[in-house]
């Protein structure tokens, strides 16, 4: 499996429970919208969450489905701790990528290659809010009772030849990222859904280094 592959395959998730039950329709002032959701993002230090995760393949019947907990805190510190139904462990820090599984870590520096640094930018702005201003995406901005879903189309000619398209959930109080939907351009579906999530408490920087 090539490290492209790998890398987007590594956020996998289950656990789409009837989302947009109600219709969404489109949000009237986007200005208002995505303001707050820029305040968010500056105002968010760390985050933690359980989450479930899904890789609907197009080639596979069934689902792959993965759960797990996941740590980020700012300036690029991700922590991906899948505990079920496989141990497996992903940290990423700036520009580097460190993998775990089976005892057994491999370590890729993505500063050389301009895809892998978009797709780390994607994944840690979309968890924090920040894609909004990141003006790599054309967005459209949809809400209904329940949620706001932000629909992300990469202008990256490079970046969209991998992702087709994002969707981002955030819950209707605009306090934390609920679900992220990758389309990828093979017709592959990827989800993570993110359970009870905590903001700024205090998160020690071992979390983010193997021992």
């Amino acid at each position: 499996m090539s490290l492209r592959n790998s890398f987007i395959g590594i956020l996998t998730v289950y656990g789409m429970r009837m989302w947009g039950q109600e219709a969404f329709i489109p949000v009237e002032d986007t200005f208002k919208l995505k303001s707050r959701i820029i305040l968010m993002a500056k105002s968010t230090s760390t985050l933690q969450s359980d989450f479930v995760q899904i890789k609907d393949l197009s080639l596979l019947r069934e689902k792959i489905t993965s759960y797990g907990h996941f740590w980020y805190k700012n300036e690029n510190h991700l922590r991906w701790e899948y505990q079920k139904p496989y141990s497996y462990l992903i940290l990423m820090e700036g520009n580097k990528l460190q993998i775990r599984s089976e005892n057994k870590t491999k370590t890729f520096h993505l500063g050389g290659n301009k895809f892998f640094q978009e797709l780390n930018t994607l994944i840690t702005s979309c968890i924090n809010g920040e894609i909004v201003g990141s003006g790599k995406f054309k967005i459209h901005y949809f809400k209904n009772q329940a949620f706001f879903k932000l629909e992300l189309v990469p202008y990256s000619k490079e970046m969209g030849e991998t992702l087709s398209k994002a969707e981002l959930y955030f819950n209707a109080e605009l306090s934390s990222v609920v679900k992220i939907e990758l389309w990828e351009a093979s017709g592959d579906l990827t989800l993570i859904e993110f359970k009870g999530t905590i903001r700024n408490a205090e998160i020690s920087d071992t979390h983010f280094t193997l021992h």
